[in-house]
């Protein structure tokens, strides 16, 4: 009865323009707390009133912020403060790693290739009390990504998407490990059955979280805005992207489908396609992908041929989107291109037409020297190390740039193993030989093209 009253009383203050600041002020400064200074009482049973305070106050704050979507909307007038409550909640998480897990401070970085790898203590789940604010702000990330994915369109400002992005890292990806955690645990016999509860209850809720991600993203392609993305601001569906990539599939590969994920990064990746052809922005655009998609693991143990970190299927989509066409039904139609209509498409004629949805081989078709830069920096180079990797190349030919991904790890230093059955090593080469024949049709088509690329025709023989 007194939490009712209480809540009820809060989402007033929350909802009225006179009280609103007052109230998120106060609410703020509850939910803002160091669980790292709480883990000595943590364990010994003892928990400081402001834990319990902090745990409601994340609860009442992002209920009336982000609502409880279908039914329930957020409170409009608290929008202004979703960026520092999101800062906030993913800071307040990442506090339970401090000390056993320092990298993950750092965050999510473009710039660094090799980052730290995802990192969790076998201390951080014994930590009980406060385990209860770590399960409260993952529900509450939840019910942001309920309101603004699963049924809205993804409609945040790009403070907003840097600010969850940075989140969902220094704050929950770390709890993908936890599956690693306690098979150790069981193995030393050291698992107590009903300490395991929030733990679990958190794992199953982060999963849910990544997989509603990755639904978003098929959405994204799926959707009749195309070549228009939901995630207007390029640099934010950047880091989005690389986020889930670099991080979050190679967390995934052993407890979860990563291939599938991947393969929603890769086809919302597509949606914004090549055009306009400014600055030289199409190969760049171009190059990354294929650098993303040809990551591999740093060291041995990739459960992949070639040490890659993503599946052959992963790889795949991402070739194909460079010389496959395809309609709004996601079938092939290589044989109905009108060249010449591919040269007419303008940024007007995308609001006023259905315009076709052309690789960039096709894009580039009578544009000869963008065709040629598109053969010899990009489609050569992909096909030799899908083909032939040691395959000794001219000095005219180009070579794509690599990045090495970190394994996650446990905080005893030990990587985590891919124990694949016999039957996913089939599956593995089964797609592994479609990437190859795929790579072998391409190289036929540029074979006979007629593209005056003469130089390059002792490669493809």
């Amino acid at each position: 009865f007194v939490a009712s009253n209480s809540a009820e009383i809060l989402w007033m203050m929350l909802s009225n323009e006179s009280t609103c600041c007052q109230a998120s002020d106060s609410l703020l400064d509850a939910i803002d707390v160091d669980l790292s200074l709480n883990e000595a009482d943590s364990e010994n049973g003892n928990v400081d009133d402001s834990i319990y305070s902090a745990s409601g106050s994340i609860r009442a704050l992002s209920a009336a912020m982000f609502g409880d979507p279908p039914s329930v909307k957020g409170v409009p007038l608290l929008r202004f403060f979703w960026e520092p409550v999101i800062n906030l909640l993913g800071k307040v998480a990442s506090t339970i790693f401090r000390g056993s897990c320092n990298s993950l401070q750092v965050g999510f970085s473009l710039v660094d290739d090799q980052m730290n790898p995802i990192t969790l203590s076998k201390s951080v789940c014994r930590k009980k009390q406060l385990l209860v604010i770590v399960l409260e702000i993952v529900l509450a990330l939840r019910r942001l990504i309920d309101s603004e994915m699963v049924y809205g369109n993804g409609d945040l400002c790009p403070n907003e998407w840097m600010s969850l992005i940075k989140a969902l890292d220094v704050g929950l990806s770390p709890w993908l490990m936890y599956p690693a955690i306690f098979d150790e645990q069981f193995k030393a016999g050291k698992i107590q059955n009903i300490d395991q509860n929030l733990q679990q209850e958190i794992f199953a809720e982060v999963m849910i979280l990544f997989s509603q991600v990755q639904g978003f993203l098929l959405k994204c392609s799926q959707s009749k805005l195309r070549p228009f993305h939901h995630i207007a601001d390029d640099e934010c569906r950047e880091h989005l992207h690389k986020f889930l990539l670099r991080r979050i599939c190679p967390a995934l590969a052993r407890i979860g489908d990563a291939e599938s994920l991947a393969l929603a990064v890769m086809k919302s990746w597509c949606v914004v396609g090549y055009l306009p052809f400014r600055d030289g922005n199409w190969s760049k655009s171009a190059v990354d992908l294929l650098v993303e998609a040809n990551a591999s693991i740093l060291g041995s143990g990739s459960q992949y041929p070639g040490g890659y970190a993503h599946s052959p299927e992963v790889r795949l989509e991402a070739f194909k989107s460079l010389v496959d066409d395809y309609n709004d039904k996601g079938v092939s139609n290589l044989s109905a291109i009108d060249s010449e209509s591919v040269s007419t498409v303008t940024s007007a004629s995308f609001f006023h037409c259905d315009v076709p949805d052309l690789s960039l081989f096709s894009l580039t078709r009578n544009l000869r020297d963008l065709h040629l830069e598109l053969i010899q920096k990009i489609l050569l180079p992909q096909i030799i190390a899908i083909l032939e990797p040691n395959y000794k190349v001219s000095v005219q030919s180009h070579v794509l740039p690599k990045i090495h991904l970190l394994k996650p790890k446990t905080d005893s230093g030990k990587e985590i193993e891919f124990n694949a059955s016999v039957v996913d090593c089939l599956v593995i080469m089964e797609k592994e030989f479609r990437l190859r024949k795929f790579a072998v049709r391409v190289l036929g088509t540029l074979f006979r093209s007629v593209s005056g690329d003469g130089d390059n025709r002792c490669h493809f023989i």
